[in-house]
């Protein structure tokens, strides 16, 4: 914002009150302020066009967030949550999304951080003729031009080790609907420990976040 606009803003926060435009009284105010930005906050203010103070007043708590391409970990959660927000809005029978699918977007770049993951997902979405986004769904939701490559993380062992975790997911809410979802219950009856179970159920619900959701409630 211009410098003006800024003094006027640093006033604000130190006041804690406003004036209308055209008034003479004013209004005590009670805000949180959360501010983002994508550019070098020490150059703008070495060059001045950011004034010091304000900076000072708003990054009490500073936050950074790396790209998405490298926080791959994130996709499946970030996928499972378009994929939830966009079905509802848009009034869409989509579900889940596939391991096939998820292993293609956990190898993309995605230059345009997160907002090009919604873009792609929501034309997914739109396209597919399936309850469950598919790897085909993707590929044709990605613009003529978008390359895939290939990420060293996302090998072939990927798709083995969570192969093997989607033909558990049976067993699991079997256990888990006749232990009318008691976790610890369920876990004995597998043989295996309630903190291992745990993990499982979360691994499998990043790719259909409703796999679990009926037994969890309870």
């Amino acid at each position: 914002m211009p410098l003006n606009i800024q003094s006027r803003f640093l006033r604000v926060l130190q006041e804690r009150e406003v004036v209308r435009i055209g008034g003479n009284r004013s209004i005590p105010i009670d805000i949180r302020v959360l501010a983002a930005t994508n550019r070098n906050m020490p150059e703008l203010i070495a060059d001045g066009r950011f004034r010091e103070d304000l900076y000072h007043r708003i990054s009490t708590l500073l936050l950074e967030i790396p790209p998405l391409s490298q926080r791959r970990e994130d996709i499946p959660l970030l996928a499972q949550f378009f994929i939830y927000r966009r079905a509802s809005e848009l009034n869409l029978p989509i579900s889940g999304i596939s391991p096939d699918a998820l292993e293609l977007l956990s190898s993309m770049e995605f230059t345009g951080n997160v907002r090009e993951l919604n873009n792609i997902l929501e034309r997914a979405m739109v396209l597919a003729s399936d309850g469950i986004l598919q790897r085909l769904d993707i590929q044709n939701a990605l613009p003529q031009s978008q390359e895939v490559h290939k990420h060293p993380l996302h090998s072939d062992s990927f798709s083995l080790k969570m192969n093997r975790l989607l033909s558990e997911k049976d067993s699991i809410i079997s256990a888990l609907s006749q232990c009318n979802g008691n976790r610890t219950k369920a876990a004995g009856m597998l043989g295996i420990s309630t903190a291992t179970l745990w993990r499982k159920m979360k691994a499998l619900g990043s790719y259909n976040p409703w796999a679990f959701s009926h037994l969890l409630l309870r």
